[in-house]
């Protein structure tokens, strides 16, 4: 039998409170809870991410050591993209880096914990199925609305 999809992505957290609102803030909502424990969805599944409370004292996962590097939530359009960054920005949070990968566009930030969570909107597939190997090269990237990079 072979996997067909990524079902949730569950992460463990210090604060609930502070953590739900970074995620409600880039689109989540919250479809269940436990005892510390919050569950969180895009839309037509139960769960697309769940939050774990490890307490105030946790540590921070450090650079080198192994672990989750980032996880990727998909919005519908470019524009869309641009928005919630900008809206993500006037929440208090900053953008680490945008980056044209070919076959997305991506805006990159930190959740209270530190966290990296990636916004991305793909690129058709027929605009990239012709190179060899479209994930070879990462390009700069400005935001719509921006002004482009040099």
């Amino acid at each position: 039998m072979a996997g067909i999809g990524i079902d949730h992505v569950n992460i463990k957290v210090r604060d609930l409170e502070a953590s739900r609102r970074f995620y409600e803030l880039v689109g989540f909502r919250q479809s269940g809870h436990r005892e510390g424990m919050l569950f969180f969805t895009l839309g037509g599944h139960h769960h697309h991410l769940g939050l774990y409370q490890v307490g105030p004292d946790a540590p921070g996962a450090a650079k080198e050591a192994v672990g989750m590097l980032h996880f990727c939530v998909n919005v519908e359009a470019e524009a869309e993209l641009g928005a919630l960054a900008r809206k993500v920005e006037a929440a208090g949070y900053r953008v680490l880096t945008t980056v044209d990968h070919v076959v997305s566009k991506s805006v990159y930030l930190r959740d209270p914990d530190g966290n990296v969570l990636e916004l991305a909107y793909n690129i058709p597939t027929a605009e990239w199925e012709h190179l060899e190997n479209p994930l070879a090269t990462d390009r700069p990237y400005s935001l719509p609305g921006e002004e482009a990079a040099e």
